[in-house]
């Protein structure tokens, strides 16, 4: 079956004079439309406004975190740079004191 825009276009002239009273409420039913249209756009504007800045938020928020992990890092290192120096003096407190006593013992 093919289409015939002939009778389409027959179909139409006989159609719009008798919709013609139609014309206000379709006018009306388009406006509502593309005001609700309108409104629907705007919500989906601020709403991905609203997920761009908390995406914002969550990034600097990772920034700062990855911040404190660095410096966690570092005082970490120095720590157990520290604990190393310790260790060191500790033993050759020890070889000190024992060294002493024996010293002391042979006397």
């Amino acid at each position: 079956m093919s289409f015939n825009f002939k009778s389409f276009l027959v179909s139409v002239r006989r159609w719009l004079p008798l919709s013609r009273p139609l014309y206000p409420e379709i006018s009306t039913a388009i406006a509502a439309a593309m005001e609700e249209q309108a409104a629907a756009t705007q919500e989906i504007t601020r709403n991905v406004q609203q997920v761009a800045e908390a995406s914002n938020q969550v990034s600097e928020h990772i920034e700062g975190v990855s911040s404190v992990v660095t410096e966690t890092d570092h005082a970490a290192s120095n720590l157990l740079n520290a604990a190393d120096v310790l260790v060191d003096e500790a033993q050759t407190l020890r070889r000190e004191v024992d060294g002493f006593l024996s010293l002391v013992r042979a006397a």
